[in-house]
């Protein structure tokens, strides 16, 4: 959803954390996630939506996802 320039509600976790670079809304437990969600639509998430898309454009296209699994391999990029 991160390329759709939407904010995220995403589970308090190491990975989700790095992977929206602490930028999400984060939550830990059902009764965090209901209160985001109730308040959705008062809160301005904009920034958040166009921080998303910016994060994902430059770390998650398919081209910097598949020279990372290349460089992992330690295989040379095609």
């Amino acid at each position: 959803m991160m390329h759709f320039g939407t904010p995220v509600a995403a589970f308090d976790c190491t990975y989700n954390r790095y992977t929206t670079q602490d930028f999400a809304t984060y939550f830990a437990t059902a009764d965090q996630l209901a209160t985001i969600l109730e308040g959705f639509d008062s809160v301005d998430y904009t920034q958040q939506g166009a921080r998303m898309r910016e994060i994902a454009r430059r770390c998650y296209t398919w081209d910097t996802v598949g020279r990372q699994y290349y460089t992992a391999m330690g295989v040379a990029a095609v």
